[in-house]
């Protein structure tokens, strides 16, 4: 079948000769550069965007109860694994987005297949290394070099080959989820710390708004960011949408600043979170998921600030 390539519209010699100058003026493409585009659209299709997200997020959501039926994975193994992966990401300065997509992959997993306890690092440390390979710039991503070194050499290149393959196979090779940082940063057009940093450079599912729904400061933005970081080594906020956790940290890092006198006043008004319920589904325990998040963080930061809601312990 023929195809009438002439009905394509043709940019005009004025557009190619600003398009030139950009990418000349521009010496790395990442979040800084996608944010000095200007006029891209992406505002208009905003709200089918979020719609198409939401109805996504459900086949890339972890069962919130499946260490239930782990007969030797734990809640407490759960969260050394993911600490231990945090600190890989640290090491290899990984993005934020790598390790939420590893985490995620790993739970999803574990939600469909039983596990060994001696299979468990194995099972981790792949979930990273797939995470690393959709996200990251080929230079920056983990190699088997690396996983085999991780692992004190436990395991052998077959052995993550074969995982790799079985992980993929469960999660029907279904990388799309968007993890509550991504969310974030579309709701505030506000890229993470390690996102804008030179080093990552990634293909990453992040989209940056030139105009965003919210406008919220930068300080609760960024500790936001390390509220949700944390939040991952809790099995407690398994299965929670990406939107409910974003959202709740936003709300518990406005209530850390204004604790320790950072901030005179709340930043999210009843407008501003109204307008997040319209573009994200946002689950009505979100005051108590913020709690949550803010006890979860004072514990990870080893502080003990003001009296939230104590949160039930972890699935064992």
């Amino acid at each position: 079948m023929a195809h009438n390539w002439s009905i394509l519209p043709t940019p005009s010699p004025l557009e190619c000769r600003a398009e030139i100058e950009w990418q000349r003026d521009s010496k790395e493409y990442g979040p800084g550069a996608r944010l000095s585009v200007k006029h891209d659209g992406f505002a208009e299709y905003l709200d089918t965007f979020t719609q198409w997200t939401a109805a996504e997020e459900e086949a890339t959501l972890p069962l919130s109860d499946y260490l239930d039926y782990q007969l030797e994975i734990t809640g407490e193994m759960r969260r050394s694994l993911v600490e231990w992966l945090r600190d890989i990401k640290d090491a290899f300065n990984l993005s934020a987005s790598t390790l939420a997509l590893g985490v995620n992959i790993c739970d999803r997993y574990l939600s469909r297949r039983s596990i060994p306890k001696r299979d468990y690092q194995l099972l981790g440390i792949t979930s990273l290394f797939v995470a690393s390979k959709y996200i990251e710039l080929p230079r920056g991503t983990l190699t088997v070099a690396n996983v085999m070194q991780l692992c004190c050499k436990q395991y052998c290149p077959w052995d993550l080959q074969e995982m790799e393959r079985r992980l993929l196979d469960v999660i029907g090779f279904d990388l799309s989820w968007k993890s509550p940082g991504d969310v974030l940063d579309i709701l505030t057009g506000q890229p993470g710390s390690d996102d804008t940093s030179p080093r990552h450079r990634h293909y990453g599912p992040v989209l940056l708004i030139p105009e965003p729904p919210i406008s919220v400061p930068k300080d609760v933005v960024e500790l936001a960011h390390s509220v949700i970081e944390t939040s991952l080594a809790h099995s407690r906020f398994l299965g929670l949408r990406s939107a409910t956790v974003a959202v709740s940290a936003m709300i518990a890092a406005d209530k850390m600043l204004i604790i320790e006198g950072k901030a005179p006043s709340t930043c999210l008004t009843q407008l501003i979170l109204q307008k997040l319920a319209s573009l994200f589904p946002i689950e009505p325990r979100v005051l108590t998921v913020a709690d949550h998040l803010l006890v979860c963080h004072h514990r990870a930061q080893g502080r003990n600030r003001g009296e939230p809601v104590t949160p039930p312990p972890d699935k064992h």
